[in-house]
């Protein structure tokens, strides 16, 4: 923890202290060449105490940066203290500095010190800076140290360069008496134009050169371009350049000019490409160039570097996405998986249906079907047995079918020469009849079956059917099944077809009451169906009457007349009389019926 009792303070080492005595006795240069920083804590603790520099330290508690020196110089109010800095560019950081180290052009660590704990801020945190560190250390002699120093990596702080570029105002620039300040390029400028005429569209003259800044906009009539300014603005639209520019979205209106992207399988992918480039799988390299044909209209054509695939889309006013458009060419063509151009299949390919790399015109498709009579009259061939392919021919002359004549074939092919049928249909003369055969592993055909059709065998009359001797003729269900009703109740019927007799069997339930003595009940009973012909037989029961406790019993006759003695072909007369001299008045006697006829 650091407070205001916190002790900070810069010492060398023991190996630092050797070395500085072995130069003041020799008389030798003694090179420091680099610093470190690091932030003690090795650990990773999350409140780290701080650093006590110790001359045995031989590295720092935890480095994580070490860079050459920008300056090493004596301190100007004391020649005993040498002041060493190094500056940290913005875009490193990210780390706690609390301890500082100096190494010499030996790799040695000479000078140690710990420092109040500073964070370094990367620039994408929001808060980035240049930071300065500095150490002031006590010498015996500053004499024999010197700095040795790479000017290719090493950055100049403000104080350095403020003290160094004291610039000369106009007045200065125009006299030329001044010596110690310098010229920016204005001041040269303005000191020339005094004297010499500038260039002008309609005059010769003296001509600034213009920025790189200049060169890019386009926009400064006053100055002239250098080649390797003009290259480099041309680098800037992806021209005379070894890398096109890097384009981050295509939903913006950028420049006219060729610019390089990703797709999304890259980190630094391009937004609102082609939807096939969104796969996360895909890493592709990306040409892009844009048309910006007005000011809210940008034209882009996208060109993937791993499949040749390439698509163009417009971006415009109000838009959120583009609509991509893929290019077609003979460079990628159609695939299963991808869409590309193709080629539409000759007749000849789309009949032998041999080739996958070509696209099928409705016309051929028709044609092709034609070819096998499919949607179009058979293709004549001159035997049955040739047929190899599946399809509906004709056979003039009948030439491997059942019978001479003309026939009409389908085949079907299952397995070439071994698995197939075919169907023969007579044409016209023959009566139409139909025959079927196979072929199976030996290869060989059976014989033709006939189909039995009206035409052949013909339909049975039904008087045929309910004699049951002709055996020439078929059966339809409707004649099998003439004459058949059935009603399934308690008052019902079951009428057998004609060709069983025609045998009708009628059933029922009724109830008799009221009785007195010696007298009987008659009524008529009313068949659920009306017999068509004739009644055969009618008989009747009678169950128990319903007072108790005398059992009495009852039976059921006909009342007929003589001369129709079962009376009509819908109904019966049927009486229920007490056949004993046990009786109760208001018996309830209940009784069933049978009748047969035809």
């Amino acid at each position: 923890m650091v407070d205001q009792t916190s002790k900070f303070y810069a010492i060398l080492t023991n190996v630092g202290a050797a070395k500085q005595a072995n130069a003041d006795a020799l008389g030798i240069p003694w090179k420091i060449t680099q610093m470190a920083v690091g932030d003690g804590n090795p650990g990773g603790v999350e409140n780290p105490a701080l650093p006590q520099p110790d001359a045995s330290w031989t590295s720092l508690l935890n480095e994580w940066r070490r860079a050459p020196l920008n300056q090493l110089k004596v301190d100007d109010k004391d020649n005993s203290v040498i002041v060493a800095e190094q500056v940290i560019p913005a875009e490193i950081g990210g780390r706690w500095i609390r301890e500082v180290g100096l190494y010499d052009a030996d790799g040695d660590l000479v000078a140690v010190a710990n420092c109040a704990p500073t964070y370094k801020p990367l620039l994408n945190q929001g808060s980035g800076r240049t930071q300065v560190v500095r150490m002031n250390l006590v010498v015996s002699s500053s004499s024999n140290v010197q700095l040795k120093i790479d000017p290719s990596v090493v950055l100049a702080t403000r104080e350095y360069v403020d003290g160094r570029t004291v610039r000369a105002s106009q007045p200065e620039a125009e006299a030329g008496a001044e010596n110690s300040k310098i010229m920016t390029p204005l001041r040269v400028f303005q000191a020339i134009a005094k004297v010499v005429r500038q260039a002008t569209e309609t005059a010769f003259g003296w001509a600034k050169v213009a920025t790189q800044s200049q060169v890019t906009t386009g926009t400064d009539d006053n100055t002239i371009i250098t080649p390797k300014k003009f290259k480099a603005a041309m680098a800037g639209i992806g021209l005379f350049a070894d890398e096109a520019p890097y384009l981050d979205t295509c939903l913006k209106h950028v420049p006219t000019a060729v610019y390089r992207g990703y797709g999304w399988g890259n980190p630094m992918k391009t937004l609102g490409i082609p939807e096939m480039f969104t796969d996360p799988a895909r890493n592709s390299l990306l040409a892009i160039a844009a048309e910006r044909v007005r000011a809210d209209a940008t034209k882009y054509q996208v060109y993937e570097f791993t499949t040749g695939h390439e698509f163009e889309g417009y971006y415009g006013p109000g838009m959120t996405e583009i609509n991509w458009r893929k290019v077609l060419s003979d460079s990628y063509p159609a695939t299963e998986s991808a869409v590309g151009g193709a080629k539409l299949a000759s007749q000849v390919q789309v009949t032998a249906g041999t080739d996958d790399a070509t696209i099928v015109t409705p016309k051929k498709f028709r044609a092709g079907l034609a070819a096998f009579g499919i949607g179009a009259p058979g293709t004549d061939i001159h035997d049955a047995d040739l047929a190899s392919l599946t399809g509906v021919y004709r056979v003039p002359y009948g030439y491997g079918c059942p019978t001479p004549g003309s026939y009409h074939l389908f085949h079907i092919e299952r397995l070439a020469g071994k698995q197939s049928a075919q169907i023969a249909i007579a044409d016209g003369g023959a009566g139409g009849r139909v025959w079927t055969r196979n072929r199976h592993e030996t290869g060989v055909w059976s014989e033709w079956d006939a189909s039995w059709t009206k035409s052949t065998l013909p339909l049975a009359t039904q008087d045929q059917v309910n004699a049951g001797a002709d055996d020439t003729s078929f059966v339809t269900p409707k004649k099998l099944r003439f004459g058949f009703a059935a009603s399934l109740g308690q008052n019902g019927y079951i009428a057998l077809p004609s060709w069983m007799g025609g045998l009708i069997i009628q059933w029922g339930y009724g109830l008799a009451s009221g009785f007195s003595n010696a007298n009987d009940l008659t009524g008529v009973v009313n068949y659920p169906l009306a017999f068509p012909s004739t009644i055969y037989a009618f008989t009747g029961l009678c169950h128990p009457a319903t007072a108790l406790p005398v059992v009495r019993s009852y039976q059921t006759f006909l009342r007929t007349s003589t001369a129709n003695p079962l009376g009509s072909l819908s109904s019966m007369m049927c009486s229920v009389i007490n056949t004993q001299a046990n009786w109760q008045s208001g018996d309830t006697v209940r009784f069933s019926w049978l009748a047969f006829g035809k």
